[in-house]
């Protein structure tokens, strides 16, 4: 079979049972036309490093002499679980550029072949209950900060370097300093909500005020654990361009929004070039329980002698800094705040901080 399907034909994802080769197979040659979008066999690294692309996920399988193949297929959202007989599976995340490519074909290649039946349902919200933390909780803003005048209650900071920051015009200015993943000053932190309690996003827009020119200098957000960073969803320069880090993802704006999505197991790093449009997904995958201690946002940079600045400016108009428990069924967490306007930061530069 098919899914995945767009309209017009041009985006779909194959289905297979090859017979001769004994394999069940996800097919995903055309299951988009993203040019953003690329999926990598081997470890994780060979998806940050761009290589070993690969066209198809597969495992073995074979059916017994007369016996129906019987296939139960999942989708939800980007993933996609194909159960063959009740005894293989595999799954893949797929990414259309097609919003209508939701349709479903069954065919058959190299030969003919009988349809006994088949159905398809919605499948409910997963609503699970952890018996220490007590049901899941209900959608809605955690907190948000308007910068306005001073730090809202619940921050605190990692490495404080007071010259080097200051709130103004109701946004928060930090100077990009020298600094190492484990050394990085001015990192502003608050403790992280429960997310065996349900999905949480963090949401945050970082504007280059002017063009980065060291290696590796950065701004976004890191979760850490005991003071020590253990993962990053960063705008960075590398090498003479700016990616999203994790996942490498070139960008070409100096204004980007990023989202990290945190469940009781996974998260999914995401951002959307000047605030604008869809979101995009640069990297998604498991994480340890409970492994996240700490959320902050910071700037830094290697060393060199040029200062640059950078604002951080999260997105939502009515609030500078947000965290929002996310509901199950994917509604949009901007929905969440009554009012809020999505518009683009506004960048401005850094002055009386010092120069360099």
């Amino acid at each position: 079979m098919k899914v995945r399907c767009s309209p017009d034909g041009r985006e779909e994802t194959g289905i297979w049972y090859h017979a001769a080769e004994k394999k069940l197979v996800i097919d995903m040659s055309r299951s988009t036309e993203r040019k953003d979008v690329g999926y990598f066999a081997g470890p994780l690294d060979s998806y940050f490093e761009r290589k070993n692309p690969r066209r198809t996920m597969e495992a073995p399988f074979e059916l017994r002499p007369g016996e129906p193949l019987r296939l139960r297929v999942f989708m939800d959202k980007p993933m996609l679980e194909v159960f063959a007989n009740d005894r293989q599976c595999v799954t893949q995340q797929v990414f259309p550029a097609a919003r209508d490519a939701l349709g479903i074909k069954v065919c058959a290649r190299g030969g003919a072949a009988r349809v006994c039946g088949g159905e398809a349902w919605d499948m409910a919200p997963a609503r699970f209950v952890d018996a220490r933390s007590g049901p899941a909780a209900a959608p809605g803003v955690l907190f948000e900060d308007t910068f306005d005048g001073k730090l809202a209650a619940g921050w605190t900071w990692l490495r404080e370097h007071r010259e080097a920051w200051r709130l103004s015009d109701g946004a928060l200015e930090i100077r990009v300093e020298p600094g190492l993943a484990d050394t990085v000053k001015n990192a502003l932190l608050r403790k992280a909500p429960d997310r065996s309690r349900g999905k949480v996003a963090a949401d945050l827009v970082v504007t280059f005020t002017t063009p980065p020119t060291n290696q590796y200098e950065q701004a976004g957000l890191t979760w850490y654990k005991k003071g020590k960073p253990v993962f990053k969803l960063v705008h960075e320069y590398i090498d003479g361009k700016t990616y999203i880090i994790p996942g490498r993802v070139p960008t070409a704006t100096r204004t980007v929004e990023l989202r990290l999505i945190v469940t009781a197991d996974g998260f999914a790093a995401q951002f959307r070039p000047d605030a604008r449009g869809e979101f995009q997904t640069a990297a998604s995958g498991a994480l340890l329980a409970r492994s996240f201690a700490h959320c902050s946002r910071s700037s830094a940079r290697s060393l060199g002698r040029r200062r640059n600045t950078m604002t951080h400016q999260p997105m939502p108009a009515t609030s500078r800094a947000a965290c929002t428990r996310m509901p199950e069924d994917g509604t949009d967490m901007a929905r969440l705040i009554p009012g809020v306007a999505l518009t683009p930061p506004v960048c401005r530069p850094l002055r009386g901080l010092g120069s360099g």
